[in-house]
């Protein structure tokens, strides 16, 4: 079973490396074996880590208020987002991992957003999305998904 990484154990807020929007440290890229799963709900949070788990990922686990640190200092290479109807907490990590993108070659993270209904099209999410996936969350829905984007980006 994939070691599990669960919120403020592996990285306290104190100990985290704030790094310039856009800049990953020279030589260390995005890691595609961990994915940061961002939701205000613990309980979501600890049910989409299983799911991701389960799709042999290590997890990473915050809350919106913390996932633009987590980005940079853990340096996922997939990003689970909660995109519920009131979205706007997450833009700053929509600008990071656009920033991240850029900054990468291979365009990671990646990014899937599970979303209650279709994601608007004037919200950040819907143009950067790799995948958006309708709420009920389903281990049938999301594990087959992770897998699929991370055997592509692999090539």
């Amino acid at each position: 079973m994939p070691e599990m990484i669960f919120d403020r154990r592996r990285t306290p807020a104190a100990d985290v490396v704030r790094q310039p929007v856009g800049r990953l440290p020279i030589g260390q890229a995005a890691n595609l074996s961990l994915a940061l799963i961002v939701f205000s709900s613990p309980i979501s949070r600890i049910v989409v880590s299983r799911i991701a788990a389960q799709a042999c990922m290590k997890v990473a686990c915050e809350p919106p208020e913390r996932a633009t640190e987590a980005l940079f200092s853990q340096r996922p290479g997939l990003v689970i987002l909660d995109c519920g109807p009131n979205h706007e907490e997450l833009y700053p990590i929509a600008t990071a991992i656009v920033d991240q993108r850029r900054a990468c070659v291979s365009r990671l993270p990646l990014l899937i957003v599970l979303a209650t209904k279709s994601v608007p099209a004037d919200s950040p999410f819907a143009t950067i999305a790799d995948a958006i996936i309708a709420k009920p969350i389903t281990p049938d829905a999301l594990q087959p998904k992770i897998e699929q984007l991370v055997r592509d980006a692999r090539g």
